[in-house]
């Protein structure tokens, strides 16, 4: 009788051993799968961040028509930035505008403006605008996407 008591403690202890790694394949799994899913969420959420980079420098384009015409916004880097026109209490021209346009819309690749604890909206990024004729073409490169 103890011979028959002895091999069901067996084969309870083995049901429980392959219980143990069915339920760890199936954690790990789930890790795996977290992890790939904030990755791929991660990488929407600088693709988004882009957009909105992009535009943002076409909407202050749209609201400086002046500044367009006189081809202020021709060839734009974000690693140039312009110096500050110093113009916002006294009135800006249509190039100064430009000209604090493109360097608001720098601060988004470095700290252009100095600012404290600074932290770019985009890591590894880099912004241009360059015009050929009447078509401009934005473009936002990070080497994290």
């Amino acid at each position: 009788m103890d011979r028959v008591f002895d091999r069901i403690r067996g084969y309870t202890l083995i049901e429980l051993m392959i219980s143990v790694l069915i339920i760890s394949i199936g954690v790990l799994g789930v890790v795996t799968l977290q992890s790939v899913s904030l990755r791929g969420n991660n990488g929407a959420y600088l693709k988004t961040q882009a957009t909105f980079i992009a535009g943002d420098i076409i909407a202050r384009m749209m609201a400086n028509p002046d500044g367009v015409e006189a081809g202020a916004y021709t060839s734009i880097s974000s690693s140039s930035p312009p110096l500050d026109p110093d113009c916002i209490s006294t009135g800006c021209s249509p190039d100064q505008l430009a000209s604090q346009d493109i360097r608001e819309w720098s601060h988004y690749f470095s700290n252009v403006l100095g600012t404290a604890n600074y932290r770019a909206t985009l890591p590894d990024a880099s912004g241009t605008v360059v015009a050929t004729g009447d078509v401009y073409v934005v473009t936002v490169r990070s080497a994290t996407f």
